[in-house]
C-alpha cells in the first residue's frame, strides 16, 4: 500500500470520525436515550423520595415502620383496586 500523505490521513481520520458518529446516532442512541431519560427521571425525584421516606416512618411497639411509597402511588392512581375503598369520599352530612 502506498504511504498516504499528511492530507490524506488528515481526510481518512475525518471520514472515520463522521461514519462513527453516524453510526452511533443511528444505531445506539435509540438505545441508550430510555435508560438516559430513566436515570434523570430517578435523579431529579431522588430528593423527593427521600423527603417522602422520611416522613411516612412511624414507630409501633418501639419498632420503627415506613409506608412504601409505591403503595402510596397505586393508591394516589385510584386504579388499585384495593385501594379504592380508602379514596371514596363521605355522603355529604
Amino acid at each position: 500500500m502506498p504511504e498516504l500523505s499528511r492530507k490524506q490521513r488528515k481526510a481518512l481520520v475525518v471520514i472515520a470520525v463522521t461514519a462513527g458518529v453516524y453510526v452511533s446516532f443511528k444505531y445506539f442512541l435509540p438505545l441508550f436515550l430510555p435508560f438516559a431519560a430513566a436515570y434523570l427521571t430517578a435523579l431529579i425525584l431522588r430528593p423527593t423520595a427521600a423527603w417522602l421516606e422520611r416522613r411516612l416512618q412511624f414507630r409501633l411497639f418501639g419498632r420503627r415502620f415506613s409506608v412504601p411509597i409505591g403503595m402510596i402511588g397505586a393508591c394516589a392512581s385510584y386504579g388499585a383496586p384495593g385501594c379504592r375503598p380508602l379514596l371514596r369520599r363521605p355522603p355529604p352530612v
